[in-house]
């Protein structure tokens, strides 16, 4: 195993945040102190840039905090629920694991992928009862849509500045 994760280490993050994402989303309340620890195993094992990492999860935790007072989105139960802040922290974590790829992607590609896919998670969430959207499907989506061509951009610059702080330091 340890030898896959050294030969594959995007492919190996690619996996276990989809396993961290179907645990958050379709496991929701039932298993969120599972997911909790093992984001917390996740970032004792393979944890770098606290500072990417802290400003993308900040950064995505407002936004949603933000579209649900708004209206856009509505939970089980009020407020945050636990397992959305997990899966934020396993975002943030993922994104700095693929730095490298965001950075070959460029700004455009991810305008494009996060307009689509990001909007799309929130979608499956739906679909698996994580959220509602009690607005406009539309409305909700086209705000969605928008948010992540924005975030998805300056999250791949933000996880990338940092490498940058830590090559220069050395």
């Amino acid at each position: 195993m340890k030898q896959l994760i050294r030969k594959q280490p995007t492919l190996f993050a690619s996996i276990w945040f989809q396993c961290l994402w179907v645990m958050a989303v379709v496991g929701q309340y039932q298993l969120q102190m599972v997911l909790l620890l093992c984001v917390g195993l996740t970032y004792l094992f393979a944890f770098r840039n606290l500072w990417a990492t802290s400003w993308i999860f900040s950064i995505g935790l407002f936004a949603d905090m933000l579209f649900t007072s708004l209206g856009l989105f509505q939970f089980k139960e009020p407020g945050l629920p636990l397992w959305l802040m997990g899966l934020w922290l396993a975002f943030a974590w993922y994104l700095v694991q693929m730095r490298h790829l965001l950075r070959w992607a460029g700004w455009p590609a991810l305008v494009i992928l996060g307009s689509t896919l990001g909007p799309f998670s929130y979608w499956a969430g739906v679909k698996f009862n994580a959220v509602v959207w009690p607005v406009d499907i539309k409305l909700t989506l086209i705000v969605l849509g928008t948010w992540w061509a924005v975030f998805l951009p300056l999250s791949g610059y933000l996880a990338n500045r940092e490498e940058s702080y830590d090559a220069n330091a050395q």
